[in-house]
Parts: structure tokens; C-alpha cells; sequence
């Protein structure tokens, strides 16, 4: 009897020890969530000092309609466009390099190869990163072109990759190494039956 209730209050330890780090997680999203109906004198006024209340959710919807007003649901959209824009050009785009890599065989191919594993040292968002500051205005590209000819107003001549458009393209590429290892692995293991079946078919 004693050892089944120790056993019993080990459990009901590791149960209380669960609890507490569940509590200690949740609280400040529970905290951000009941915040966000409140303004911010009632806010800063129940947190210092400390007071329970700012625990409980408040009823003001105003807060809401402020971010509304501010332009959040015109970036909510802006944001779902280039997301799916992205994500669509990044899997045609990289898909058909899967398609080159897994299919042909030439020169160089190993090598390359290589250099997309490597990619995958570097974070997506660093890559697009570098885009975008390598064509902006006196970026790298606008330094390189001076070094090598001399000064002139080279930043009309250079593409840009910023706003909508540049996020879109920096995004998909940033993607590159994701979707064609995808890529590359499911055209590896596709039956050359299938392949010569749409060739004859003409679909090739």
C-alpha cells in the first residue's frame, strides 16, 4: 500500500509540475488576448502594480476597429497576395529546376547540386533580404557598377525588388532549395513509363 502511494504521488508530482508550466505558457497569451479589448490607460494601469484584473478580458471592441482604420485589413490582404502569388511561382518555377536536375544529366550538375544543399545553411528570409538590398538604390549592385566604370547615376538602370512586386519575387526564389529538393526526389522515383506514356500521348 505505501509503495502504490508513493508511486501515485510521483505521478501526481509530475502532473502538478505539467500544470504549473502549462499555466506559466499560456498566461501571457491569455494576457495579450484579454489586453486587446482594453485601451492602453486601463492596461498599463493593472499591470503596474500588478493587479489580477489584467487577467480578466475587457469589453471594448475599440482597439479593433483602430487597427482597422490604420490600414490592417488592407495589409491582411496585401499579405495574402504575395503568399499565395509566392508560393505559386515558387513551386512552378523551382519544380521545373527538380524536374531538369532529376531528368538530365550534364556538365557541372554534382557541383550544383552541392551548392543547393549548402543553401540550406542560410535562413529563406536572408536570402530574400540580400536581394532586396543588393538592387536597392546605392546598394552592392549600384557599388559594384561604380567600382568597375566609374561614377554616374546607375540606379535607373538597376532593377528594383522592393514593394509588392519584389517581396513576391524574393519570396519565390528564397524558396528555391525547399521546393526543389521536393521536387527532385518525387521526379526521381517517377516510373520512365509514366514519362514515355505522355510523350506518346503528346502531353511532352
Amino acid at each position: 500500500m505505501i509503495t502504490l502511494i508513493n508511486k501515485n504521488w510521483t505521478i501526481y508530482a509530475w502532473y502538478l509540475i505539467i500544470v504549473i508550466g502549462l499555466i506559466i505558457t499560456i498566461a501571457p497569451f491569455w494576457w495579450a488576448l484579454s489586453s486587446s479589448f482594453k485601451d492602453n490607460v486601463t492596461i498599463f494601469a493593472e499591470v503596474a502594480p500588478f493587479s489580477f484584473w489584467s487577467m480578466v478580458p475587457g469589453t471594448s471592441l475599440d482597439p479593433y476597429y483602430g487597427i482597422f482604420q490604420k490600414g490592417f485589413g488592407q495589409a491582411m490582404i496585401n499579405t495574402f497576395f504575395v503568399s499565395v502569388v509566392s508560393v505559386i511561382g515558387g513551386i512552378v518555377i523551382n519544380s521545373m529546376a527538380g524536374f531538369a536536375f532529376a531528368q538530365f544529366r550534364f556538365k557541372g550538375d554534382n557541383i550544383m547540386f552541392g551548392f543547393i544543399l549548402l543553401s540550406f545553411a542560410v535562413p529563406a528570409y536572408i536570402y530574400a533580404y540580400s536581394l532586396v538590398a543588393f538592387f536597392e538604390n546605392y546598394g552592392t549592385a549600384f557599388t559594384i557598377l561604380k567600382s568597375l566604370f566609374g561614377d554616374a547615376n546607375y540606379n535607373k538602370s538597376i532593377p528594383k525588388f522592393d514593394g509588392m512586386f519584389g517581396a513576391i519575387i524574393s519570396i519565390s526564389f528564397s524558396l528555391f532549395a525547399y521546393v526543389y529538393i521536393l521536387a527532385r526526389a518525387s521526379f526521381l522515383y517517377q516510373s520512365q513509363n509514366l514519362i514515355d506514356l505522355g510523350k506518346n500521348l503528346g502531353f511532352s
